[in-house]
């Protein structure tokens, strides 16, 4: 089935959005893993352009280095700091435990503790089959 048609017929009322959402999903995730395959295949083509932004098959491409990554796990400082960062974060958020259950934070030399602010990533919805996945040895 389309999807365009599956979420039409969602909104229409026609179909479950249960079992739209799985079929979805399950699209999505096999997408995702075609293009993990066909990417690098892609860029190695795109390499005889001269120019990062060309035209082919009636699409415009992009190329686009990938950016720089840092790793500071090995500097001692670094992780030291790291450190002292998740106490701070651990601390506030029993502060904020405590308050809710009518107690001030405060800390061992009195002073009111400070409370994170608190924010809510949107409700999601988890798929996965109910059978037993088997794996067949030919």
């Amino acid at each position: 089935m389309d999807s365009s048609q599956l979420v039409q017929d969602v909104i229409d009322g026609v179909e479950s959005p249960l079992k739209a959402i799985a079929l979805l999903k399950i699209q999505k995730s096999w997408i995702d893993k075609c293009i993990m395959e066909v990417e690098p295949i892609a860029l190695e083509e795109s390499s005889k352009y001269d120019s990062d932004t060309f035209k082919s098959k009636g699409y415009v491409f992009q190329k686009r280095n990938g950016g720089a990554m840092y790793s500071y796990k090995h500097i001692p400082e670094w992780n030291k700091a790291k450190e002292n960062l998740k106490e701070i974060e651990q601390r506030s958020k029993q502060a904020l435990i405590s308050k809710s259950n009518g107690l001030v934070p405060v800390t061992e030399d009195g002073e009111e503790v400070l409370l994170p602010v608190v924010s809510y990533r949107k409700d999601s919805i988890s798929v996965r089959t109910s059978e037993p996945k088997i794996d067949v040895v030919k």
